[in-house]
């Protein structure tokens, strides 16, 4: 590093090895802390941005004359700066005016922010002083303002301050060789009430009756201080006796609000010396024609982690698409701090997920093509489980039947026990086709004294929806446990056999390959096997697949022709090609001999096969 001058010096470096980089290295940070006759680090920190990667050299300026400093290095790549370098200290060149004695202080508030700064002449100057210069400015902006004064003048009156704020003061004397070192102080001007109102002030119903309102402070330099909080005024359109609230959020909402009705919004910032304009007035209408509250709503426990709530039909409303629950620990008046469920047109939902325990408070809502109906009352309700079975599961689930078992209600005698399953099943059939089958609710009543049914007659791979329901004495409606019971997957239905239309060359067989449907659960993967008759002894379940890889290449007997990914199986495949398919070798066929074919499904079960001789 060499110094150029009173305020320059020239910064030189090595790029660090290659196998140190760790990346493209885009360009440098020079960090430059100044030192004072102890060593210790004085004001803020200074860095310098090099854009050049291959760059090894750079002149830092704005330094003080004659004032040692610690130079540090660093690399940076696209994931940031590294590792800075060892600390080098260097001293700019002395020959300029020390640095002045400054002081400040306020000369006046009102009507004008103003301070005054006075300064005594510098200790050394190096020769005829020519000059000051004083530079100041926001410390939360950039920008300086500066103004060269001749050497006699040693105060200077600064005007239309902008209140509440921190002001650098920077003062330094200037000879024949340049500027000298700068005396730095710190000002923070006294407050005062805002000058413009906050800003981008908007709002949001969040049901017919409760909207929220929304805004930004006033811009940084018109605040003229911290601005502690903000003043309300509200009122309907036609009532002049208004409401102000106060609070310290940039947004409030406001419930209970007549519907059908025009209200008047207007908002004000405050600081510790008083209160500021009002904005603009802010017009919202509350809405009309929305759906009416649902009615007799209610909410119990299906666990302790689940709650179903459920409320009447909501008549003489024709336009409601769905409803929404809300929920929360906490009820507040702000709906955006709430939970909330969409459902469709019911009139039940089941909110999940809860603190086991804890208690709710919830309300619901229709929705229309236009918006949020109004809102239920407010009803609460605990996740824990009182009158409805608990700990329901189940067991022996297998391809036709289930198990239930569970434990009576804590607090409730049923009369009985109802229980109801159902499914919807999608599944590709033998032509590749996605099918759709509904299964019907089934309904089981069961005394009081049961705890456990098994369930037979189910479709495999097919999974069911169980409710079971502790039943009341006065038939009164209480929610069920549920459950999803999946049966385990069986073997597919039989497929049609597998047929041929001829010989193409006279060495090989055409044959069309049926598939089979995945009612019963997904196929993994098809085999073509092929049996020489002398060998079909038996049916075909019975050969496995060990057996028939087993034998040699070059012997006869029965062998795998081919596997296929599920729903990767030609319709014609020629047998005998000797290509190998799978893993298996497709064997070249012998002349008369008669064949037995048969395609084999393969699932996580029993397998089921069908047979062409």
């Amino acid at each position: 590093m060499v110094a150029i001058n009173s305020s320059t010096v020239e910064v030189s470096w090595k790029p660090p090895s290659n196998r140190e980089q760790n990346g493209l290295i885009r360009g440098y940070q020079i960090h430059v802390n100044e030192l004072n006759k102890a060593g210790v680090f004085v004001n803020e920190a200074l860095r310098y941005d090099v854009a050049d990667g291959s760059a090894e050299v750079f002149n830092v300026t704005g330094l003080q004359p004659d004032t040692e400093y610690s130079i540090r290095v660093a690399a940076v790549t696209r994931k940031g700066d590294g590792n800075r370098s060892k600390s080098h200290k260097i001293r700019t060149m002395g020959g300029v005016p020390s640095r002045p004695d400054v002081m400040i202080r306020v000369i006046q508030d009102e009507p004008v922010m103003s301070i005054e700064v006075e300064w005594k002449k510098p200790n050394q100057t190096y020769g005829t002083l020519s000059g000051y210069r004083l530079r100041y400015g926001r410390t939360d902006l950039t920008d300086r303002k500066e103004l060269d004064l001749p050497p006699n003048v040693e105060m200077q009156i600064l005007k239309d301050l902008d209140r509440g704020v921190k002001y650098e003061i920077r003062v330094s004397g200037t000879n024949q060789v340049g500027w000298g070192q700068e005396a730095v102080a710190l000002v923070e001007t006294p407050e005062g009430i805002p000058s413009a109102p906050p800003a981008n002030q908007t709002f949001r119903l969040q049901s017919p009756t409760t909207v929220v309102v929304d805004w930004d402070p006033p811009a940084p330099e018109l605040r003229n201080g911290k601005v502690t909080g903000y003043g309300i005024q509200w009122h309907r359109s036609n009532d002049n006796f208004p409401n102000e609230i106060y609070t310290s959020q940039t947004r409030h909402v406001f419930a209970s609000l007549d519907e059908n009705q025009e209200y008047v919004f207007r908002v004000r910032a405050y600081t510790s010396k008083g209160r500021g304009p009002w904005s603009d007035r802010l017009l919202i209408n509350t809405p009309q024609d929305v759906p009416p509250a649902p009615s007799n709503v209610q909410a119990m426990a299906t666990s302790d982690q689940s709650v179903e709530v459920w409320w009447e039909e909501v008549k003489f409303f024709d336009d409601i698409i769905g409803f929404r629950v809300l929920y929360t620990q906490t009820a507040v008046e702000d709906l955006d701090l709430w939970l909330q469920k969409q459902v469709p047109l019911t009139n039940a939902a089941e909110l999940t997920g809860l603190e086991p325990g804890s208690m709710y408070a919830v309300r619901v809502a229709a929705q229309s093509s236009v918006g949020t109906g109004k809102l239920s009352e407010l009803i609460t309700v605990r996740a824990a489980p009182t009158d409805v079975v608990v700990n329901l599961r189940a067991q022996g689930v297998t391809t036709h039947t289930m198990t239930l078992f569970w434990k009576q209600p804590t607090k409730l005698d049923p009369l009985m026990y109802r229980i109801t399953y159902s499914a919807h099943k999608e599944f590709y059939d033998s032509q590749g086709m996605l099918q759709e089958l509904p299964i019907p609710m089934q309904e089981l009543k069961l005394l009081p004294n049961v705890s456990q049914v098994t369930i037979d007659y189910l479709m495999p791979f097919t999974s069911y929806r169980v409710n079971v329901t502790a039943v009341p004495e006065d038939g009164s409606y209480r929610p069920p446990a549920r459950i999803t019971v999946t049966t385990a997957m069986a073997a597919p239905k039989p497929m049609v056999k597998p047929d041929s239309t001829g010989s193409p060359n006279g060495k090989e067989i055409t044959v069309i390959l049926p598939q089979a449907s995945e009612e019963f659960g997904p196929i993994s993967h098809y085999y073509l096997i092929v049996v020489p008759s002398e060998f079909a002894n038996k049916n075909p379940d019975y050969y496995s697949i060990e057996e028939l890889s087993s034998t040699p290449p070059e012997s006869l007997g029965p062998y795998v022709a081919a596997k296929f990914p599920r729903r990767t199986m030609p319709n014609n495949f020629n047998l005998g090609d000797g290509i190998k398919y799978g893993g298996y070798t497709n064997r070249l066929l012998r002349s008369r001999v008669n064949y037995q074919i048969f395609v084999r499904a393969v699932v996580d079960t029993p397998q089921k096969v069908c047979n062409l001789s």
